[in-house]
C-alpha cells in the first residue's frame, strides 16, 4: 500500500465539474466574497451555502463559476494571490467504506489500534486522518503506522495545520466552537470522500460497538444512508489513568451517556444537509437516529492527550464494574501489542 499525502491550502478545492468550493471560518464573508477574481474581474454569481443546514453554522460552502484555463485569484490588500484548482481527489479512496477523524497528538499505537479494531470489527477498508498539526510526530508517522494496519486497502493523511476553533471554560465545562472539524468533514464529504459507500465519523478514542451486522453494512441498508448512534464511558480502572490503551478500558459505568455519533452515505439526503461532529442532516438529524440500541460507541476515557482538562472523563463515579463484553471484545479484536 503506497501512502499518500494531502496538503490543504485555504480550505480550498474544486471538484470534477470545475466549480471553486471554498470551506473557512465563515467571521469574513464580506472580504473573502469581495476578493474573488476570475480572470481579474470581480466575481458576482457567488452561491454560499452555510453547514449545517437548519442548526448552529459552522461553516460555509461557497461555489463560484470557474471554468478550466480562467485565472482565479483573491485580492487582498490590494495583494493578488493566483490560486490554481485541481480535480476532485475522490479516486485516491473511491468506492470504499471509510473511517474519517481529526488528529492532534494521539499516540501512535492508539491510531493503529482504531483504525484495525474498525478494520476486524466493521470491515473497514479506508482511513482518511486530519492531522492538525501535531508535533509529537510527522504525517509521515501516522501514513507509517496505518501502512501496518493488516487489511486497510487505502489511506489518507491530510496536513491541516490550522486552528480548531475556541475551547472556553464554563461551570465546570467547556464550550467548543469546531469550526476547523465540521469544514474538514464537508471538505472530505465534496471531495475526498464523495465515492465513499458509507463514511463512520469517530475519534481516536470511540469504538463502535454492536451487533453481528457492521456498522456499514447496517448503514448501506438504511433507505436514509445514515445512521446516528450514542456513545458511553468506559474507564481503565476506578482511577482514570490518562494515556491509556483502548485495551485497558474494560470498566463501565451508570454516568451519564455521551454525544453521538454518525455513520453516512457522503450522497444521501441528510449528509447534503451538511456534517457536523455529533450529527448529520441539519435539522434532520432525528432521523438518522436508531430505532433500537444496535450500536453505539466505546468512548476510552484514558486514550487522550488530555487537551480538554475541564472534562469529566477525569472524574469517574464510584459506580464502575468490570465488563466481560468489553474484556472479550478487546481480546479477539485488539490483542496485546
Amino acid at each position: 500500500m503506497t501512502p499518500r499525502y494531502f496538503t490543504i491550502a485555504l480550505y480550498l478545492l474544486a471538484d470534477e465539474n470545475y466549480f471553486l468550493q471554498h470551506l473557512f471560518f465563515g467571521s469574513l464573508w464580506e472580504l473573502f466574497s469581495s476578493s474573488i477574481r476570475i480572470d481579474d474581474k470581480p466575481v458576482e454569481c457567488i452561491k454560499r451555502t452555510i453547514l449545517p443546514l437548519g442548526s448552529t453554522p459552522r461553516c460555509d460552502l461557497v461555489e463560484v463559476p470557474w471554468v478550466r484555463g480562467a485565472n482565479l485569484s483573491f485580492v487582498i490588500n490590494n495583494q493578488k494571490i493566483d490560486y490554481f484548482p485541481r480535480p476532485s481527489a475522490s479516486n485516491l479512496i473511491g468506492k470504499r467504506n471509510s473511517l474519517v477523524c481529526v488528529n492532534k497528538n494521539n499516540n501512535l499505537d492508539w491510531i493503529g489500534d482504531w483504525a484495525s479494531y474498525h478494520v476486524l470489527r466493521h470491515r473497514a477498508e479506508a482511513v482518511v486522518v486530519f492531522d492538525n498539526g501535531s508535533d509529537a510526530y510527522s504525517v509521515h508517522d501516522i501514513a507509517d503506522t496505518l501502512s501496518n494496519v493488516s487489511g486497510l486497502s487505502s489511506f489518507l493523511v491530510v496536513k491541516a495545520p490550522f486552528k480548531y476553533g475556541r475551547v472556553i471554560a464554563r461551570s465546570g465545562t467547556s464550550i467548543k466552537y469546531k469550526y476547523f472539524q465540521i469544514s474538514m468533514l464537508n471538505i472530505a464529504r465534496r471531495d475526498i470522500l464523495a465515492l465513499s459507500p458509507a463514511v463512520l465519523n469517530v475519534d481516536i478514542d470511540e469504538l463502535v460497538m454492536g451487533n453481528s451486522r457492521s456498522i456499514f453494512r447496517a448503514t448501506r441498508q438504511n433507505p436514509i444512508g445514515a445512521i446516528s448512534f450514542p456513545g458511553k464511558w468506559v474507564f481503565p480502572g476506578s482511577e482514570v489513568k490518562q494515556s491509556s490503551s483502548h485495551r485497558e478500558h474494560v470498566f463501565t459505568s451508570t454516568a451519564g451517556s455521551c454525544h453521538r455519533k454518525w455513520c453516512a452515505n457522503p450522497n444521501s439526503f441528510l449528509s447534503r444537509l451538511g456534517w457536523d461532529v455529533h450529527a448529520v442532516g441539519g435539522k434532520f438529524e432525528n432521523l438518522a437516529k436508531i430505532a433500537r440500541f444496535e450500536f453505539w460507541h466505546a468512548h476510552c476515557a484514558g486514550t487522550t492527550t488530555s487537551w480538554k482538562p475541564t472534562s469529566k472523563r477525569f472524574s469517574p463515579d464510584d459506580s464502575l464494574r468490570f465488563s466481560s463484553e468489553l474484556a472479550n471484545l478487546w481480546s479477539e479484536y485488539l490483542p496485546p501489542r
